[in-house]
């Protein structure tokens, strides 16, 4: 055998083995890499998450704050349309709106009373206002009444508000057991669902 054939092979040995060396080192740093990111995403993935809810997330009392908002919006709107409703049987709903609506807000701004809730305490993280529900509202309502078309459009546009209302003290409900809550829901949960039905059934009719 030709001494010059074994130098050939050990050359080709060594030439293969440090090849080998750094593509295995690249292979394993491309590995701890890969699972940095992974990881750090995984990082930023729960800590948007975490935010989201702790951001989404509302106190018992900011939403009573907001539930008497809506409550006074709607009571306003009830009042500046009731002698605009032509059919008997929406304005009879409509003066029991109003009436509901005003002994609501009685027995919520005692609690409010009660556990000393200020809505200016909630200002900054409140994003609806009296005066925004009764514009919006009001223009839509304005709208259907140039078309006459009032009646119809009032009872779906006091279809979703109760709804609204009715889904704010669901709410409240699950997170706030106090006695006082509790004697709210008694006296006003039935009667705005009653309200809500006769509503909807009337839009429904005509």
């Amino acid at each position: 055998m030709n001494p010059n054939d074994n130098d050939k092979n050990n050359y080709s040995v060594d030439y293969l083995n440090q090849i080998a060396t750094p593509i295995e080192e690249k292979t394993k740093l491309g590995s701890k890499i890969f699972i940095g990111g992974v990881i750090l995403l995984g990082v930023i993935v729960i800590f948007l998450i975490g935010t989201s809810i702790v951001g989404g997330y509302k106190s018992p009392d900011q939403q009573i704050v907001e539930l008497n908002i809506r409550l006074n919006a709607i009571q306003d709107i009830s009042k500046k349309n009731q002698r605009k409703l032509r059919d008997s049987s929406i304005r009879s709903f409509n003066s029991s709106l109003t009436l509901q609506t005003s002994t609501a807000i009685n027995n919520l701004e005692a609690v409010m009373a009660k556990r000393n809730i200020k809505e200016d305490k909630y200002k900054k993280k409140i994003d609806i206002s009296k005066e925004l529900i009764t514009k919006e509202l009001g223009d839509k309502l304005e709208e259907a009444e140039l078309n006459i078309m009032l009646d119809r459009a009032y009872a779906r546009e006091m279809t979703y508000q109760i709804g609204l209302i009715r889904s704010s003290i669901n709410s409240i409900k699950r997170h706030d057991n106090s006695p006082e809550m509790k004697t709210f829901l008694e006296n006003n949960e039935q009667s705005l669902s009653t309200l809500e039905t006769s509503f909807n059934e009337f839009q429904g009719s005509n």
